[in-house]
């Protein structure tokens, strides 16, 4: 805390996007592929679940087959859009020790990130870019 001049203290949210993300993406793509809209027997699947595997195993194939031909950069970026709106935030140290050293789990932060503060009356806007 600084008593002798102003200071503008920031807290940042960093996304991770995870393998489960980029499933749920492809999922969501996959609303065109016939087969994977079509109605299941819930009973036949809950009665042999050697059916249900492979079924499972058959919705997995199909996506694995998709994932060759959509577009990578779109699924990484809705993943990513996806990961800052549905993640909660955690306080995450990005500060370097006294010595200019890394802080073991402090994330570091990407060269060339600039900070721009817009004042709307007497609300403050950041964006990074």
């Amino acid at each position: 805390m600084t008593l002798d001049s102003l200071s503008i203290h920031l807290t940042l949210a960093v996304s991770q996007t995870t393998h489960h993300d980029l499933l749920a993406q492809l999922v969501r793509r996959a609303v065109d592929d016939d087969w994977l809209r079509e109605g299941v027997d819930r009973a036949a699947l809950e009665a042999n679940p050697a059916l249900a595997r492979e079924t499972f195993r058959q919705a997995v194939a199909r996506l694995a087959t998709m994932a060759d031909t959509v577009p990578a950069d779109e699924v990484l970026w809705e993943a990513r859009k996806n990961a800052f709106r549905e993640q909660t935030p955690e306080p995450l140290p990005v500060l370097t020790g006294p010595g200019g050293e890394r802080i073991a789990g402090a994330h570091r932060l990407r060269g060339g990130a600039q900070f721009h503060l817009v004042r709307e009356g007497s609300q403050v806007m950041l964006s990074v870019g």
